[in-house]
């Protein structure tokens, strides 16, 4: 029988037969007893102290006690029924979630129509070479389009227990071009050429099985009669406007816009706030950190990529957590138009001569209070407009950490020099936190400079606020996807919760099973 051993912790300089004897402790069985194979190994670092984790695949006949051990190997795959729909299906979103739901349904004879407001890849990357440059072109292309936010950054590729759900969505990533190692390798990365590969190739299929992708497509409105979903409309870029008719509408738009948000409150779809993850992204030069972690000016080769992930609870008792993916780390943009939410983003680049970090707190159903009467959206809209300047609306307020923690007027910036394009502008970022956050984002920056490696310097760069990947509002909806609205579902990401990509291919794939499967 083989077994999945996830976080065995090793030292650098651990033996085989350290490995081994390290292994059988944790299955409570003889060094002698089994063969294993190391899939993945990470780098971590916790209160300023390297080590390895490994996980391994165990094959042995000895008997495992501890039943939180998992099983590899495959399970039962979903079986995908020929079905008669009435009309088409209107898919609202084509990353991940929504080119999986739509596949299934095309597989079943659904001829989906799915509707993105982003363009295809090279879109995107044309958009956001020009907005590097100059601050020019659609700011969030990068989460917006074909493949969604993985499509343009790739992404972890899962955790060690898939369900049903979660092996067809491994399968099919493997069918449409994904290494093969992702069905070992439960802790890697999918690059950005390879989820877009598998979009390609998916898109084909789901095209192939009579389904339509249309880009460059905006859902303005949720089209409803007597509490039923009857369709969509929306408009172009260029303004022409469309609408699509359907009793059976599937929102699956990621964490979705403000102006999105506002769409659906106007279509009396039910909302509801959410815990949100809020902080600052701070840069910190790789150089430092590589000689706090590797003893190296840079990352070594063949070394797996550092992952640093401290969670915490701040002296009120509120949950703190400080992130961050190396080696490198490049800022896509951190600040909004004025009135406009804040859209934000990063990822790795080992290009990058700064690494990027989140220091973040978690905001509860309890801070409601603090909105001053207003609700979360409102509350931010507010908030990040008011930090940026119009004339220059992309421009990143930007403070060193020392100036941040004294609330000091930052009239210099130090040795540390921002990456992020099209531009920074000093600000006192401090003085602007709303008050109910400040005594904790305080402990926490400061626990960061304490336990992060390479983080020394009070010259180290603070780039503005940031709420992470959580929307501060989600659409209210039960197990089975449903919405207040019938025939409207949402497969949309939960509150808090940092998902890997076949996390949100699962979740369109149930979504689209639950359809299959209605009474």
């Amino acid at each position: 029988m083989k077994y999945v051993v996830n976080d065995v912790i090793l030292q650098p300089d651990d033996s085989e037969r350290e490995i081994r004897r390290k292994i059988a402790t944790r299955l409570s069985i003889t060094p002698e007893s089994f063969r294993y194979e190391i899939v993945n190994r990470n780098i971590d670092c916790v209160d300023g102290k390297t080590y390895y984790s490994i996980k391994a695949i165990v094959d042995t006949s000895a008997f495992i006690r501890d039943t939180r051990i998992g099983f590899f190997g495959p399970v039962d795959s979903l079986v995908i029924q020929p079905t008669r729909f009435k009309e088409r299906p209107i898919i609202v979103g084509a990353g991940i979630a929504g080119l999986f739901c739509a596949y299934v349904l095309a597989k079943a004879g659904a001829r989906p129509i799915v509707l993105e407001q982003g363009g295809d890849f090279s879109d995107r990357e044309h958009e956001i070479g020009e907005f590097e440059a100059n601050g020019k072109g659609t700011s969030f292309s990068y989460a917006n389009g074909l493949g969604g936010f993985s499509g343009f950054c790739g992404g972890m590729v899962f955790s060690d227990r898939l369900s049903a759900f979660g092996q067809f969505a491994l399968d099919t990533f493997l069918e449409f071009g994904a290494p093969k190692t992702l069905s070992l390798d439960g802790t890697s990365c999918l690059s950005a050429k390879e989820a877009q590969n598998v979009m390609r190739a998916l898109s084909n299929q789901i095209i192939a099985y009579g389904g339509e992708i249309l880009l460059h497509k905006k859902v303005t409105q949720i089209l409803t009669s007597f509490g039923k979903v009857v369709g969509v409309r929306g408009e172009d870029p260029s303004g022409k406007k469309f609408a699509y008719k359907s009793k059976m509408v599937v929102l699956a738009s990621g964490n979705p816009t403000s102006s999105f948000l506002s769409c659906l409150k106007e279509s009396k779809v039910k909302l509801e706030e959410r815990p949100f993850y809020f902080g600052v992204m701070g840069e910190l030069p790789l150089k430092d950190v590589c000689q706090a972690v590797y003893r190296s000016d840079h990352v070594p080769d063949g070394l797996p990529m550092f992952r640093f992930n401290k969670e915490g609870t701040t002296s009120t008792g509120r949950k703190s957590k400080i992130f961050c993916l190396f080696p490198g780390g490049k800022a896509v943009d951190y600040s909004s138009r004025p009135g406009a939410m804040l859209i934000e983003g990063g990822f790795p680049n080992s290009g990058s001569r700064n690494v990027l970090i989140s220091v973040l707190l978690r905001v509860d159903e309890k801070d409601k209070a603090h909105f001053q009467g207003t609700d979360a959206l409102r509350f931010f809209q507010n908030f990040y407009g008011s930090l940026y300047q119009s004339s220059n609306p992309f421009y990143a307020p930007v403070q060193t950490i020392k100036d941040f923690l004294s609330a000091s007027e930052p009239l210099k910036l130090g040795k540390v020099k921002p990456t992020y394009k099209p531009g920074v502008y000093l600000l006192n970022i401090a003085s602007t936190c709303p008050s109910f956050l400040k005594k904790d984002l305080d402990e926490v920056v400061t626990n960061f400079r304490k336990s992060f490696p390479g983080c020394n310097s009070g010259d180290d760069l603070i780039l503005g606020f940031t709420c992470g990947k959580t929307s501060r509002i989600g659409v209210w909806q039960d197990e089975d996807f449903h919405t207040s609205i019938k025939g409207l579902r949402a497969a949309l990401p939960p509150a808090c919760k940092e998902e890997t990509v076949l996390d949100e291919a699962s979740r369109g794939i149930a979504c689209a099973f639950s359809i299959l499967n209605r009474d």
